[in-house]
């Protein structure tokens, strides 16, 4: 499989776990709430849960790209990149579209 193609797999797969979070968690709140004239808050459990399952999400949206730019001949500082929603499109289609670096990919 071409690293792109793993590059934009691994990419899709992190987004659908954030998805399914933060999901998860406005079901969380809902339930939570039991008549409609009741404050949407959220609780510090709820807030907990967010919190560690979105640095759970940055962890493994960035190791892997920190590997896959590494072996593609790119920094390897771009994976961090990968956490912002726009700039990580951006990033993909600059490093799938550049020239590599090493022999061993073309």
């Amino acid at each position: 499989m071409n690293w792109s193609v793993k590059i934009v797999i691994t990419n899709l797969a992190v987004w659908v776990f954030v998805f399914l979070c933060v999901g998860s968690t406005w079901f969380l709140v809902q339930a939570g709430s039991t008549t409609s004239t009741q404050a949407h808050g959220m609780s510090p459990l709820v807030v907990c849960v967010g919190s560690l399952a979105a640095l759970l999400a940055a962890a493994i949206l960035t190791v892997p790209f920190w590997i896959i730019f590494k072996r593609a001949g790119a920094h390897p500082a771009l994976s961090i990149l990968m956490l912002v929603p726009l700039l990580n499109l951006a990033t993909l289609y600059w490093v799938a579209l550049s020239k590599p670096k090493l022999a061993s990919i073309q």
